[in-house]
């Protein structure tokens, strides 16, 4: 699995790389090759027919994509180890779902286990976010850092 990586890494993998993987692999790395196309719903397809431990992190990242907020909570706050970006994630959806208390309490931690990269996040976010909701978005951002 570990030359696979490298291969997606170096954008070297090959199909005959994937289809010799079992399933629950090939269906993580197609859900992978899927999200860094940009492709959600076929990412959130591949993710849902795999149990292994990463899908959810990396379904979780599609379904922000595609706006559904709620299920990005509910996903990322079940799992155990979370680092920066799931912290990021579950900061960003609770603000958009209007719960401010939980959105502080998640960049706090965010911030504190790396603040550069919570930081790069936050940036990449005010530059993606939909339009019809970065206003809001931004107005509350700016009240809860304030």
């Amino acid at each position: 699995m570990k030359d696979i990586i490298e291969k997606i890494k170096n954008k070297t993998i090959a199909p005959k790389d994937v289809i010799a993987l079992p399933p629950d692999q090939r269906y993580l790395i197609l859900g992978t090759l899927a999200l860094r196309a940009k492709e959600y719903k076929k990412a959130l397809e591949y993710l849902e027919r795999t149990n292994l431990p990463l899908a959810n992190k990396l379904k979780a990242y599609a379904l922000f994509a595609l706006g559904r907020f709620k299920e990005v909570i509910a996903i990322l706050e079940k799992e155990e180890k979370k680092g920066t970006s799931e912290y990021m994630f579950l900061f960003f959806s609770h603000l958009i779902e209007g719960s401010e208390k939980e959105a502080k309490r998640y960049l706090s931690i965010a911030l504190e286990l790396d603040k550069k990269k919570a930081i790069n996040m936050l940036k990449s976010f005010v530059e993606v976010a939909k339009e019809s909701k970065k206003a809001a978005t931004l107005k509350r951002l700016i009240e809860l850092l304030g």
